[in-house]
This record gives structure tokens, C-alpha cells and sequence, in this order.
């Protein structure tokens, strides 16, 4: 389960993100993994204030095609957000999401290697599709504490928009027991947001005998 806070910021000024996100996992078997995501989002802009209410659910289905890292492996995460928050005050989409990703992860020693290429149907502003494509490495520095860098390109995701570039840097520290604390900052290099910020805790738990 992970409960992140996330914040982008525009150039005007304008905040969206979601103040809480409850992304509940149940891994079926090795290979498969179902999840729903709720979540509590705010938007707030110069002239209007400050508006927050529920959001947008999503649910993804995972599947991976290995699970020797050291060799490298596949996997899929189709995901559908239903358009349950108000669109009206920047809350929600106002309309049915899908993300189509291909994902890839190699491990060389302490080196985590990523990629995740995805076609986002209706993702962009207006009901614009458009693809997506980040690498991202994390290294451990210790057994309980790693950091990350990654970088992503997208094609325009409005109307005679430009192409999207940036990265993000974070860190993965180890807590009490099977429970992590997760953060990152980053920008887009040529379109907004100007600033993303995640943080959140990941709480892991296991089925007996596991």
C-alpha cells in the first residue's frame, strides 16, 4: 500500500496535486499483481482559492514476465481511471482514462535499471492521447536507503503543444519493518509543471509464510 502526497506547480503560480492517495496493491501470485487507486486531490489557483474534494478512481492490473532481475524481464500494467471527481474545479479528468505501458527492469549488482514506454488513451488536456516514455536507475547505497534519477520525453499532450522533457531525482529509505519512505522532486524542461513533488510512505504486507 502507498500513501503519497504529490504537487506539481505551474509558471502562474497554480498548484494541483493530490493530498493524500490511498494506492492499495494485492499481488495475486508472483507474476500478478491488482490494484485501486483513490484518491483526495487539490487544485489552487490565484484568482479562485484553494478547492479539494475526492477525485478520480483507478484500477491497473500488473503483470510480469520473469522475476530473475539479474536477467532482466517484461511486464505490462494496464490501468482505467473513471472520471468520478469534478472536473469543474480541476479535480478530476471529466472522462475516462487508460494507460497502455510496456515496463522493463534489469538489475546489474546494486544498479536497478527501468523503462516504461506507454500510450496514454485520453490522458492529455482536452481528451488528447499522447505516448510517454522514462528511464529511470536507482542505486542502493546502503540496505535500507537508495536513490534514484530519471528522465522522460513525451509527445505534445494538447493541441499544437510541444514535446515534454525533464527528469526527477529521489530517495527510498527503509523505516520500521516492511515500511518505506518515498520521495522525489524533478521539473519538465520546455512545458509545465515547472515543479513535481512526491512524498509518501509504502507500507508492505505479506501473506503467511512469505
Amino acid at each position: 500500500m502507498n500513501f503519497p502526497f504529490s504537487l506539481e506547480e505551474a509558471s502562474d503560480g497554480s498548484l494541483n496535486g493530490e493530498l493524500i492517495t490511498a494506492d492499495i496493491a494485492y499481488a495475486v501470485d508472483p507474476w500478478t499483481q491488482v490494484s485501486a487507486i483513490l484518491a483526495l486531490p487539490f487544485a489552487h489557483a490565484v484568482d479562485f482559492g484553494t478547492q479539494s474534494s475526492f477525485g478520480d478512481i483507478g484500477f491497473e492490473y500488473g503483470r510480469r514476465f520473469g522475476r530473475d532481475a539479474t536477467k532482466g524481464y517484461f511486464g505490462i500494467a494496464p490501468a482505467i481511471t473513471l472520471p468520478t471527481g469534478n472536473q469543474d474545479y480541476g479535480l478530476g479528468a471529466g472522462r475516462v482514462t487508460i494507460d497502455f505501458p510496456i515496463l522493463y527492469q534489469k538489475d546489474i549488482a546494486d544498479l536497478s535499471l527501468y523503462t516504461d514506454l506507454r500510450y496514454r488513451l485520453h490522458g492529455g488536456d482536452n481528451g488528447r492521447s499522447y505516448w510517454f516514455w522514462g528511464v529511470a536507475g536507482e542505486q542502493d547505497i546502503s540496505e535500507r536507503f537508495s536513490v534514484g534519477a530519471e528522465l522522460f520525453t513525451a509527445t505534445p499532450s494538447e493541441e499544437s503543444g510541444p514535446w515534454a522533457a525533464g527528469f526527477n531525482l529521489g530517495t527510498n529509505i527503509a523505516l520500521i519493518g516492511d515500511t518505506r519512505f518515498l520521495f522525489s522532486i524533478g521539473r519538465a524542461f520546455n512545458r509545465e509543471p515547472k515543479l513535481t513533488l512526491y512524498a509518501g510512505v509504502q507500507v508492505l504486507t505479506r501473506k503467511e509464510g512469505q
